[in-house]
């Protein structure tokens, strides 16, 4: 039989995409007589919004052609995102922050599914200091169309203070270690600290801080007579060196993703990487894995049942072996070949 390809067809969200309708193939023939079959075949994501859809068409003598609709999904909409208005709050005497609830920004699209994100500022619900904190959400689409805005939170103070308290000065440090700070008080009182994670204790003037991430603590102090102050401290946390290593890769000759990059893998060049297939058998063993000319590329190179060859895709099981620390993400595993 002949027929031709359907109408492509362009539109702008995914719940646009027309159901499977057979009549779109509108010119089969045959050389013979007889009923004609159209059929649906299936719908593959061929790249990112564009969808391949196929039909067959079938003669009485049961011979088959495939034609192929292209369905394009191409968004080029903003959604429209909107902040509340901005806000002024008053603290007491002595107290530099405020706990400020506020309304999360709402968003809209034309299309469904749209995700909104913090960017800037301090979430709701936070001790706000004293001053004018800017609040900044994204709302992004599925399409990655984005859209922004922004407001203002102030935060005054009534009257003058009258007890003083010093948190020290901010501290520097890499993640995994830590510092001791040192706070300062005007007279005798009660210190609290918040928040509490990273810190050795919260209810003294010196404990030993070692947050994970860059964080800011508060020091509330109240003396004796009711007198309330605080002061803040920034740690900040310069992160360990991450391991953006995938798991999977394709060796099927066209360039990309040849073999398996182990991220920052260089870095510790007395390693020995091991490949085993689902069976548990070993087959790749190499030292000093270097990304470069020391690679697994999905060849074995330890005899298998057949001895080594070209390994099937599938998934496999590796084991990196470093001596010492490091900070690779995982040093066992699946590992995903696909050709």
């Amino acid at each position: 039989p002949t027929a031709s390809n359907p109408t492509a067809i362009n539109v702008s969200c995914a719940g646009d995409i027309p159901t499977v309708d057979i009549t779109v193939v509108t010119d089969e023939a045959d050389n013979c007589t007889g009923i004609i079959t159209v059929a649906f075949v299936s719908d593959v994501d061929t790249s990112p919004g564009v969808i391949t859809r196929t039909y067959s068409v079938t003669d009485a003598a049961g011979n088959t052609i495939n034609v192929v609709q292209t369905i394009t999904v191409n968004d080029i909409i903003d959604p429209v995102i909107t902040c509340p208005s901005n806000t002024t709050q008053k603290v007491d005497s002595g107290l530099l922050t405020a706990i400020i609830t506020y309304t999360i920004p709402v968003a809209t699209d034309n299309c469904t599914e749209i995700t909104i994100i913090r960017t800037a500022g301090l979430a709701s619900g936070s001790q706000f200091p004293i001053g004018i904190n800017t609040i900044s959400f994204e709302a992004t689409d599925k399409a990655g169309n984005t859209a922004t805005c922004s407001f203002d939170i102030t935060i005054e103070a009534e009257d003058p203070i009258v007890c003083t308290v010093d948190a020290g000065t901010d501290y520097d440090i890499i993640e995994g270690n830590e510092v001791q700070l040192s706070a300062v008080i005007t007279n005798v009182g009660t210190i609290q600290w918040s928040p509490s994670e990273g810190l050795s204790s919260t209810t003294i003037a010196n404990p030993i801080a070692n947050p994970s991430v860059t964080t800011t603590y508060i020091l509330r102090f109240t003396n004796t007579q009711g007198c309330i102050a605080e002061d803040i401290i920034t740690v900040f946390v310069t992160p360990l060196e991450k391991d953006e290593t995938k798991y999977g890769f394709s060796p099927d000759g066209d360039g990309i993703n040849e073999y398996w990059e182990i991220d920052r893998i260089d870095n510790y060049p007395n390693n020995k990487v091991l490949i085993y297939n689902r069976w548990g058998d070993l087959v790749f063993e190499i030292t000093g894995y270097n990304n470069t000319t020391k690679v697994f590329r999905g060849i074995a190179n330890r005899k298998r049942n057949l001895g080594a060859d070209k390994l099937p895709e599938g998934t496999y099981l590796f084991h990196i072996k470093i001596e010492g620390s490091h900070h690779l993400k995982k040093d066992k595993g699946f590992l995903i070949l696909k050709r």
